[in-house]
């Protein structure tokens, strides 16, 4: 059962292993990804898959070898590089904004998702605003764990409207992404092109902000933030209402009305951009799974929605149990890595077949 704690850097363990340690890991964990590399070679898809795989678990060892934060970012960098490039059916790194789409069977985070639900739905003010951030490393089910909550029917029926936003940057991106993040707002709810382009330049970020402010206006919104790593201060104290010292558009909470019972939440690997946002007392932080059967049961699921009959071996558990880190994604990913590897093969057992007749 995954556990509240971003920090994945233990505490002594890089002092409890010595220099050979370290260097048997990444020498074990580079070497059987190799060989899988190297027995795939011919498959594109699988290559793909196999690189984010590769990437996801190279960052759990090392983050749990190494204290030194200088390294862990290099890695993690690497993984958000190939995380932008990897396949686009992915359903935790979407690649535009959009209303999040029906969740899969989640598993290992029931406690999780009580909790959640819990501080959206909890008793007290029903007009209060709720600003709250799940933190995690890559990989870890964020993304999951907010749609499992999203599409619950009791949240359903309590929030209206409900907005998915992706906050990442993408190549095509206006320079003024402040501008770029409230106009997905904007689109999502539904407003027209012709009345988000028709705020004047000069004044842009001011009149999407207002725009937004009157559009959520009266309602009990709920608004996920996915993927937040902006460090501006622009972003921050979610919380806050707007003032009459502050111009429209100096923050983004301006543009969430206060009183009407809406929330927010984000979703982040970086806890420190999620405290400045929501506030430290409203975090809600990801483990990787402990439990060898939830990442079993998400690497069968994979394995079946790629539309192929799922083979139960003893011996593949054991190595899925020992290389994905307790992570969703990597056991994901094995499992569209299995899927296609049985569809090939079956590919060519047809083929070989007809050439016989």
């Amino acid at each position: 059962m995954a556990q509240e704690s971003v920090k994945n850097q233990r505490d002594g363990s890089s002092n409890g292993r010595d220099e050979k340690d370290k260097s048997n890991i990444r020498s074990t964990l580079y070497s059987q990804f190799e060989d899988l590399l190297e027995e795939n070679k011919k498959s594109s898809v699988e290559k793909l898959l196999l690189k984010g795989l590769n990437q996801l678990i190279k960052f759990y060892h090392n983050s749990e070898c190494y204290q030194g934060s200088t390294s862990s970012n290099k890695i993690e960098g690497e993984l958000q590089n190939n995380e932008r490039s990897s396949s686009n059916d992915r359903e935790f790194f979407r690649e535009r904004s959009q209303s999040s789409k029906g969740s899969s069977t989640v598993y290992g985070f029931e406690n999780e998702v009580l909790s959640l639900e819990r501080m959206l739905l909890k008793s007290g003010s029903v007009d209060q605003f709720k600003a709250i951030a799940v933190v995690g490393m890559a990989g870890v089910g964020k993304t999951t764990l907010c749609q499992e909550v999203f599409n619950k029917e009791e949240v359903k029926r309590h929030f209206v409207p409900r907005i998915w936003v992706c906050m990442s940057r993408q190549p095509n991106d206006d320079e003024n992404f402040k501008a770029v993040i409230v106009k997905r707002m904007l689109e999502c709810l539904g407003v027209d092109d012709e009345v988000i382009n028709s705020i004047p330049k000069d004044h842009e970020l001011s009149g999407l902000v207002y725009a937004l402010h009157l559009e959520l206006m009266t309602k009990k919104y709920l608004i996920v933030l996915e993927d937040c790593e902006e460090t501006d201060e622009w972003y921050e104290k979610l919380y806050n209402s707007s003032s009459n010292g502050e111009k429209w558009g100096e923050q983004l909470c301006h543009g969430f009305p206060k009183g009407y019972g809406g929330a927010v939440i984000v979703t982040s690997r970086n806890e420190e951009v999620a405290k400045k946002m929501v506030g430290e007392e409203n975090l809600l932080q990801l483990q990787p799974l402990s439990d060898p059967e939830s990442c079993w049961s998400i690497y069968k699921d994979s394995v079946v929605a790629e539309g192929v009959e799922f083979i139960s071996q003893e011996q593949l558990k054991e190595k899925l149990k020992s290389k994905c880190g307790g992570l969703p994604l990597a056991a994901k990913l094995m499992g569209k890595i299995k899927a296609d590897q049985q569809g090939n093969a079956a590919a060519q057992a047809q083929d070989a077949s007809h050439q016989e007749y």
